[in-house]
């Protein structure tokens, strides 16, 4: 009986231990980009309008897909309201933004990456206004690690200007955001003719992924995408300014022995759109048409089933 006993006492832990070893948390914040900043001058340079863009991949149900990557379309329609060509400095705010392509009036446009450190202490301090005032649960982590900033208890439940005063505090976006050691930015020059100009950025964005694996289950992940609006308010505005965004959601796809199902993903954001399906390519189109700046940030996230 005691043998028996100690056994049954083995194999429960090794059981345990085993479920245990093959659970692994998954985080991956920190992946941003955004629009152009212009730097403020009374240059006859207005913005007329901007389109996004955004195509997420296709997600698989048993898959964390931790290399996925979002392709991010932004098209700016830029008025120079001069007689003559007027010159530039710009610049495209983002995190771990990589292989940007721009070009003006259909030419290529050269870019260097450079730190702002100026602009990233303005958005540490938009983008946690951003997540507790829209969906603090889906950013757990990152408030998280505000409070272990500000010195909070994992219990506090410090208000937005505590949270606030903790992200000043934090002094560089590596404590918070630990893939990250500063806001980075693509930095060009050019030349805008007098009237209609087209500036296009095309690039690939990873996602924000928050969840976790598990050898017993699969994996279960919330992926998303933020863009930073804010840095378009640096221009000035047309009275006829509009932002057109449009997003195309793939079905999500179930891996079977036989054959592979599909769903439509369920998923939370911040804008108000008006969405379609097309079932010829079993994508939901949303599609949003805003006459001014209507946030700080635009975030898109896939929630959890």
């Amino acid at each position: 009986m005691k043998r028996r006993l100690v056994f049954l006492i083995c194999a429960f832990f090794l059981l345990t231990g085993s479920g245990e070893a093959n659970v692994s948390r998954i985080h991956q914040d920190g992946v941003f980009s955004g629009s152009v900043v212009s730097s403020p001058a009374q240059d006859g340079l207005v913005l007329g309008a901007e389109d996004l863009e955004v195509s997420f991949p296709v997600l698989e149900a048993d898959m964390p897909s931790l290399k996925k990557m979002a392709a991010v379309a932004v098209t700016y329609r830029v008025i120079n309201r001069t007689s003559v060509p007027v010159r530039a400095n710009l610049q495209f705010l983002g995190l771990r933004i990589t292989e940007g392509r721009i070009s003006l009036n259909g030419g290529q446009v050269q870019t260097a990456a450079v730190g702002n450190e100026v602009a990233g202490s303005e958005f540490l301090e938009r983008i946690t206004r951003h997540r507790y005032q829209w969906e603090p649960k889906i950013y757990e982590w990152y408030f998280h690690t505000l409070r272990k900033i500000g010195g909070w208890a994992d219990s506090a439940q410090p208000d937005l200007e505590g949270l606030l005063k903790a992200a000043r505090k934090s002094g560089s976006l590596k404590q918070v955001f630990p893939q990250v050691d500063k806001l980075s930015a693509l930095a060009f020059s050019v030349i805008f003719k007098p009237g209609e100009n087209i500036l296009q950025i095309r690039y690939e964005q990873g996602l924000f992924l928050e969840g976790h694996t598990a050898y017993m289950g699969g994996p279960v992940v919330r992926a998303g995408f933020d863009y930073l609006l804010y840095p378009a308010r640096t221009w000035t505005l047309d009275p006829a300014f509009t932002l057109n965004v449009t997003v195309r959601l793939p079905d999500l796809v179930r891996k079977g022995w036989l054959w592979d199902s599909r769903q439509t993903l369920p998923f939370r954001t911040n804008l108000v759109f008006s969405p379609s399906y097309d079932p010829a390519t079993k994508t939901t189109v949303l599609a949003g048409r805003f006459r001014t700046i209507p946030a700080d940030v635009f975030s898109l996230h896939i929630v959890k089933e």
